[in-house]
């Protein structure tokens, strides 16, 4: 069925009268939508909501047909209104001027709050649809002047009638300003131009808000979110937005038994995006009536939910994730690319329990429509797995890698690639077509920021891909900024490059290429930060297990370069080892035998040392319960490393 607003367009197109929305581009627009929707040349909409049955039939076809069908359209929505007998205030004082200048005719006043909304729903698809840049900029141009027009109309109609408005007519206006922003893209516009009527509103809005239900309190902090930030500085009676919204939180919280699904998805969405300020603990109860009534959320709901809490920051959710996430297995096949990765980026972020089988549902399901992602959700997809320790299969990296080369100049940006490269170097995907590629996006970005210069130098670290050009461009770029703004991680991020290059690349003089305060620098911090970690108790138990045996051991101490290891032990035949515990926070998916890029790394240049390296994983250590079967164990895993060796 074809959109209310998509044919309440088609049939305004003329009394429009946009140079862009004229001739060729609507005819075949009109025709492809004919095609797909044979009804649609031979109806005309009838006022009610989108999606409602088709009004009466046109005889007549081109331009006397889409004329005809504008004048039975008004009538028939005039004769609507007073058939109903209206109770808006609004809606019974009669417009019979022109409205910006667009919509022409005896049109009820009422309409202009509801249809308006829908008559910009289909211009902006009309716009959408256009031939050229230039056709959609002026298509937009005209029908944000005419936009305009329709506005003012509405504030003088507002302020002549504001003691009749009740709460319901105050809560509809503000979720369509809301509404017209979100679809046309014009929040700054809309705020900066028309502040007087939004404030008129507010105020109003402030005045009864003991009156509003659950559905007009999220209605009113959503269209708020959308209207962006600038939005909480209007006017609103005697405080300001920020004030009212604080209010209508404590309002909603008093009122959160009864709360829908939709309702309170819809609530903290808006405040999510308002970066709400106010006390968290009053969104308890309502984060609280998210696990009785699960069942009732759609995919998008659930998806806005769980990110909503993730960006609050929202930690006191006690088992709401959990029933998020049970309820996510069923509906799995409902999340579009989106919902998708901001669930994924939520589930990083709140760090509750992820269970690997619901980040094994995430993964199939955006397996099944990686052809839809935009690079941006894929890349925050990668993000959060990475967060997560989870490793996506094969298949899945390689359609990341195919979605990353078709787009590499065209919808790549620098943080998008730098992100790709850090995924490959955590989980050590090897892919030299994909990796160059990243490369060269991001340094030949000529105002590349520092932080993308450090996740670029670490990467060809951590990858082992020691191209020396690639670190001249890299160093190049960092020396453009004080090397004061570099951070701590980004030091060591930068130490860890240089050390790999000193090591395995040593025909590359790297004292030509980075000077020796920026290395001395990030070596400090390196050391620095390696001495502040303290030695875990398993590991201390085994260097005395190890001395037991025959063993000569240190524990800590730094080895050649800088690295600092838990401890080291020397056999009676010279033979040297590095012990490393390993723990799940280093490795994906809980395996023992799949360790984190970095921590490859770390065995690479302990390597390259003269040391070999003795794995014990934490869960099998902890397991053996006598001091014998300890040291059978570390006689066993000795043996094998030097069999291996």
């Amino acid at each position: 069925m074809v959109p209310g607003c998509v044919r309440l367009a088609a049939s305004q197109c003329r009394a429009l009268d946009v140079p862009a929305l004229r001739g060729k581009g609507v005819e075949a627009l009109g025709e492809r939508w004919a095609s797909m929707w044979p009804h649609l040349g031979s109806r005309v909409p009838r006022g009610g909501k989108e999606g409602d049955g088709e009004g009466p039939d046109q005889q007549a076809s081109g331009k006397e047909g889409v004329s005809r069908g504008a004048d039975e359209w008004r009538s028939i929505y005039s004769s609507k209104l007073h058939r109903e007998g209206s109770q808006n205030a609004i809606g019974q004082h009669r417009c019979h001027a022109s409205v910006g200048g667009g919509l022409n005719g005896d049109i009820a006043a009422a309409a202009i709050n509801k249809q308006v909304v829908k008559f910009m729903k289909g211009v902006v698809w009309i716009v959408r649809d256009g031939e050229g840049p230039l056709e959609s900029r002026r298509a937009r141009k005209e029908a944000v002047n005419r936009l305009d027009g329709a506005l003012a109309k509405v504030n003088e109609l507002t302020k002549s009638r504001a003691d009749r408005l009740d709460h319901i007519n105050v809560a509809t206006m503000i979720h369509q300003m809301g509404a017209i922003a979100k679809l046309t893209s014009t929040e700054w516009h809309i705020v900066h131009n028309h502040s007087a009527l939004l404030s008129t509103l507010m105020g109003i809005a402030l005045e009864k808000a003991d009156q509003f239900r659950p559905h007009h309190l999220s209605q009113i902090v959503w269209a708020c979110s959308r209207l962006g930030h600038s939005v909480l500085s209007i006017p609103a009676g005697d405080g300001t937005t920020a004030a009212l919204i604080k209010l209508l939180v404590r309002r909603a919280s008093e009122t959160s038994a009864d709360f829908t699904p939709m309702s309170i998805s819809q609530l903290l969405y808006g405040l999510a995006r308002l970066e709400y300020p106010g006390p968290l603990a009053l969104l308890t109860p309502i984060v609280n009536m998210v696990g009785p009534q699960v069942g009732g959320f759609s995919a998008q709901g659930l998806s806005n939910t769980l990110w909503s809490l993730a960006k609050l920051n929202y930690r006191n959710h006690s088992g709401v994730v959990q029933s998020i996430c049970n309820r996510l297995h069923s509906q799995i096949d409902e999340f579009g690319p989106q919902a998708l990765a901001n669930m994924a980026w939520a589930l990083a972020v709140l760090r509750h329990g992820v269970s690997a089988s619901t980040l094994q549902s995430i993964e199939e399901a955006a397996a099944a429509k990686s052809s839809q992602f935009r690079i941006m959700e894929m890349g925050m997809l990668l993000w959060a797995f990475r967060q997560l320790h989870y490793r996506p299969d094969k298949e899945f990296l390689e359609n990341a890698a195919t979605l990353a080369m078709r787009r590499m100049f065209t919808s790549f940006k620098p943080a998008d690639a730098s992100l790709y490269l850090m995924s490959c170097a955590d989980w050590n995907f090897q892919a030299p077509g994909l990796i160059s590629a990243l490369k060269v996006r991001v340094l030949l970005q000529d105002d590349l920021e520092l932080r993308h210069c450090c996740n670029v130098a670490w990467c060809l670290a951590i990858l082992g891909d020691h191209d020396v050009e690639a670190l001249s461009r890299v160093v190049a770029h960092i020396l453009k900024y004080d090397s004061r703004h570099l951070s701590e991680t980004q030091k060591r991020q930068l130490f860890q490059t240089f050390l790999s290059f000193r090591l395995f690349q040593p025909k590359c003089d790297i004292n030509a290429i980075v000077p020796k305060m920026l290395e001395t620098a990030c070596k400090e911090c390196w050391i620095e930060c390696q001495q502040k970690s303290s030695l875990p108790p398993p590991v201390v138990e085994i260097m005395s297990v190890l001395r037991q045996i025959g063993f000569s051991c240190n524990c800590p101490h730094h080895l050649g370069g800088g690295l600092l290891v838990a401890g080291t032990a020397l056999n009676r035949a010279g033979i040297r080892f590095a012990v490393e515990m390993i723990t799940p926070m280093r490795c994906f998916n809980n395996s023992p035998s799949s360790l984190l890029g970095t921590y490859l790394w770390r065995e690479r240049v302990l390597e390259a040392l003269g040391w070999q390296v003795l794995r014990i994983w934490h869960d099998d250590w902890m397991g053996l319960s006598t001091l014998q079967m300890k040291r059978a164990f570390l006689m066993q895993e000795v043996g094998r490393l030097i069999t291996a060796s």
